[in-house]
């Protein structure tokens, strides 16, 4: 399923405000089975460019085209799992997991089946009669994935799934996705704000500006899956993006601090005039 984004820009409207331009003439390709990332300071557009793929939002201008087809709306070809789990507390994992199975053609024993089948590969199928409530967070965000691969869409767009983790369930969570993405071959487009995370876990990955995002680069990761945080060409490829992505960063910095700040390599903020009694 081969994603084309063309000249996609957006802004937003506020009362008694001028309007914000968050998205300025967005170009880029997703080819079919690729796992790609978009990776951005916070407040670049990431999120708002993954809704106009899904359908949930317009553009101001520009297209989407999906294997050659303007997306108009949302359709069941394209399912997003976002950073909160949004279950429904009153039912169970498999319930939850079956749920979007039920205007679907599938009888009841199919939906039980599939359900299950998707529950198995996220590693819940001891926890099918669990309630939200009993699940820690990275369990509910399985669950989230679940449901999505069950509707079997030919996208799967994730917006920062992993952003509320823990940073030990969140690599185990990057690991199951790796191993998810091996077993199925959807295409997925995954937003994050983490460069470690774009990296594990992408075949590409776009590099966003600061507000307005637009595209600042491209970058193809040639690694041998599975991937560990270990490996050494990681690294190499992290020093190729880090230096693009901490200017886009202290570009956010400035902007909201109305100070000239730099990031340092251990990610400190440092007011450039260091000498900080200078305007007493």
């Amino acid at each position: 399923m081969k994603v084309i984004i063309e000249d996609v820009s957006k802004k937003f409207f506020r009362k008694g405000k001028e309007p914000t331009e968050v998205l300025s003439r967005v170009n880029l390709k997703i080819e079919e089975g690729e796992l790609v990332s978009i990776l951005g300071p916070s407040g670049c557009g990431k999120s708002t460019l993954l809704n106009i793929v899904a359908g949930l939002i317009k553009p101001d201008s520009g297209r989407i085209l999906v294997n050659g087809r303007l997306v108009a709306g949302p359709a069941s070809d394209r399912v997003v799992v976002f950073q909160e789990a949004a279950l429904f507390p009153w039912l169970s994992v498999l319930e939850n997991v079956e749920f979007g199975l039920r205007l679907s053609r599938y009888s009841i024993k199919e939906r039980r089946e599939t359900a299950l089948k998707f529950i198995k590969m996220v590693h819940l199928s001891k926890f099918v009669r669990a309630y939200p409530y009993e699940l820690s967070g990275g369990m509910k965000q399985r669950v989230a994935i679940a449901r999505a691969l069950a509707m079997d869409p030919e996208i799967l767009l994730m917006d920062e799934p992993f952003g509320a983790l823990d940073a030990q369930t969140r690599r185990i969570m990057e690991m199951e996705l790796q191993e998810i993405w091996q077993e199925t071959h959807k295409t997925i487009l995954f937003v994050t704000h983490n460069l470690r995370e774009a990296v594990s876990l992408s075949d590409r990955i776009y590099l966003m500006t600061a507000r307005p995002g637009t595209v600042k680069g491209n970058y193809t990761v040639v690694i041998s899956r599975p991937r560990k945080e270990t490996d050494i060409d990681l690294f190499f490829v992290e020093n190729q993006i880090h230096a693009s992505l901490e200017e886009e960063v202290e570009k956010v910095v400035k902007e909201e601090m109305g100070i000239d700040y730099a990031v340092t390599k251990d990610g400190f903020l440092l007011p450039a005039d260091r000498n900080l009694g200078s305007d007493i």
